[in-house]
Order: structure tokens, then C-alpha cells, then sequence
């Protein structure tokens, strides 16, 4: 669910205040390095690097109107997906690179490797714990966060009223939370939204 103060801090960057933009970097900008260093590796020399394209790829974004405040989603969650797909194309470029990639030290390297390993096997995870809902509580999630249809748009397609959709897609997830917790899945369950296949 988006704050009332993080709606505001869209709309005023959407209005082309620049304080804003600053405030949105304050907030956000050491999650973003937290995430960027933990996955490529503080020892990487190019995190900096990615977690500065993902703080200007967000501001691009909010200044573009790409973020809907109507849908929902919360900022962070919008924050989080743009830093997810700037690590994943900092992969991807390496693995284009294999004459740079023999030059990377083997530790570099290696965690490429071990980040993309984990991305399968969250994968994996996710589908085992998605085949354990029942159909009605995948279909909402699949339609919202694949269709990223809205709540009305499920409701018509579905013929439930938009709050029972909502109450279905939050029950889903409260169930997922509920599968996640006694393992300790907490990665898997912060990945759901952004990769569930």
C-alpha cells in the first residue's frame, strides 16, 4: 500500500522539485546500496556503480510517470524491482564479457555465478510454494502481479466484488508469508512479487 507521504514525494518529483528527488535519494538511496553491495559483493568494485544507475533509474522512472500511485504498490516495492533488474543486468553484462570476465578476479567471478544459482533455486522454491495454494488464491496473484490487472479489472474478470479480490490477494500472501517463516525464507518471500516464475 503506497504512504500518503510517498505519494507526496512522487508528485512533488513528478512537479520537477529537485528537493524531492534529493529526499527520495535520501530515503531510499541506502537501501538500494545495501541490496547492490550484498549481491555483487562489497568487494566488487562496481557496485557503487550499479547502485547509482539504480538511484538514477528510479528518478527517471518517477519523473516519466512509470510508477502508478493508483495501483498500490508501495514505493519500496518499486524501489526494490528497479534494483533487482539493475543487479540482474549487471549479470547479464558480465556473462556477454567473457574475454572481461577472465580478467575479473575469481572472486567477482564466482559471485555472478552463486547469484544466479540462488535466482533458480528461489525460482524452484516459489513454485513449490505457490503448488501448495489453492487455485483461487493463484489465480489473483496471477493476475495481479502478471496481468498486473487492477483490483476492478480482477473483479470483472473474476465476477467477485473488488473487496473480496483484494481480501483474496492479501490472504494469498499472508499464506505465502505463513509457508515462509517457519524456514526462515525471507529471501524467497521478498522475491515473490518480482519473480514467482
Amino acid at each position: 500500500m503506497l504512504e500518503a507521504s510517498d505519494k507526496n514525494l512522487v508528485d512533488r518529483i513528478r512537479a520537477g522539485k529537485t528537493e524531492a528527488e534529493t529526499e527520495l535519494i535520501q530515503k531510499f538511496g541506502p537501501l538500494i546500496a545495501r541490496k547492490v553491495s550484498f549481491d555483487l559483493g562489497a568487494g566488487n568494485p562496481d557496485w557503487r556503480d550499479v547502485a547509482a544507475d539504480a538511484q538514477l533509474a528510479l528518478l527517471i522512472s518517477l519523473r516519466q510517470g512509470k510508477f502508478n500511485v493508483n495501483r498500490g504498490t508501495s514505493l519500496g516495492s518499486y524501489v526494490y524491482g528497479i534494483t533487482f533488474n539493475k543487479i540482474r543486468d549487471y549479470f547479464k553484462m558480465q556473462k556477454k564479457r567473457p574475454l572481461l570476465k577472465e580478467s575479473l578476479p575469481e572472486c567477482i567471478v564466482s559471485a555472478a555465478e552463486a547469484y544466479d544459482i540462488e535466482r533458480k533455486e528461489i525460482r524452484s522454491q516459489l513454485r513449490t510454494l505457490l503448488g501448495k495454494l489453492k487455485l483461487k488464491y493463484k489465480e489473483v496473484l496471477y493476475l495481479r502481479y502478471y496481468q498486473e490487472l487492477s483490483v476492478t479489472e480482477i473483479s470483472q474478470k473474476i465476477n467477485l466484488p473488488p473487496r473480496r479480490v483484494s481480501e483474496r490477494i492479501h490472504y494469498a500472501i499472508k499464506l505465502l508469508r505463513k509457508e515462509c517463516h517457519p524456514k526462515k525464507d525471507f529471501s524467497i518471500f521478498l522475491n515473490l512479487i518480482l519473480i514467482l516464475y
